[in-house]
């Protein structure tokens, strides 16, 4: 495999850190997968897959929308701090959008979608 370059700009405020060390060990772990096996071609599906047909209730896809996430890859970007703050988005939504991205192996909070070769089909940034 040739040699990647990884560049990563980080901003975080830490007011957590055990939280902050369980994000820097998953970060490393998707790296050192990339790094062995390459961009996962299924993963990138999911990530390229709309809000509007992953099957989440009616409330949660709008609300979603309305705040400029069109895609998975757009909303595995988020942290679940982002998500919560999203006026309408109650517990009821954060618990749905958490179990069905576990269902397909995804979760909020992943690395940059920028990392692993992923843009927004239609070009949207959130």
């Amino acid at each position: 495999m040739p040699d990647m370059k990884i560049q990563l700009d980080i901003n975080i405020e830490v007011t957590d850190l055990v939280s902050l060390l369980q994000g820097v060990q998953g970060l490393r772990n998707d790296i050192e997968h990339i790094e062995k096996h390459g961009p996962d071609k299924q993963f990138n599906k999911w990530l390229d897959m709309p809000i509007i047909e992953f099957e989440l209730s009616t409330r949660t896809t709008h609300v979603l929308r309305n705040h400029g996430i069109y895609y998975l890859g757009n909303l595995v970007q988020r942290t679940e701090e982002e998500i919560r703050q999203f006026s309408n988005f109650g517990k009821g939504s954060l618990l749905e959008v958490k179990e069905r991205l576990g269902m397909v192996g995804l979760h909020l909070d992943m690395p940059p979608p920028s990392y692993v070769g992923w843009s927004p089909p239609d070009g949207r940034a959130c």
